[in-house]
């Protein structure tokens, strides 16, 4: 699923739409997924592998994801 521009709120609802099994994503955007207030309204549990690049992501971040994606 690719998006022309960045949004958070977009991108959390195509997960759950089109039950994406991986995504690819800097750690600040995956900080800015899991910040939506209705982020657990989200279903994500078809994702299998998230990776992401770009920029180190840092430790606390990284265990906050791990434990919403599992």
């Amino acid at each position: 699923i690719l998006h022309r521009k960045y949004d958070p709120a977009a991108l959390a609802r195509a997960i759950d739409e089109h039950k994406a099994t991986a995504m690819h994503v800097a750690p600040i955007m995956m900080k800015g997924i899991m910040d939506l207030p209705d982020f657990d309204s989200y279903d994500h549990s078809t994702l299998r592998t998230v990776f992401y690049g770009s920029a180190p992501m840092p430790v606390a971040q990284l265990r906050r994801a791990v434990a919403a994606y599992g």
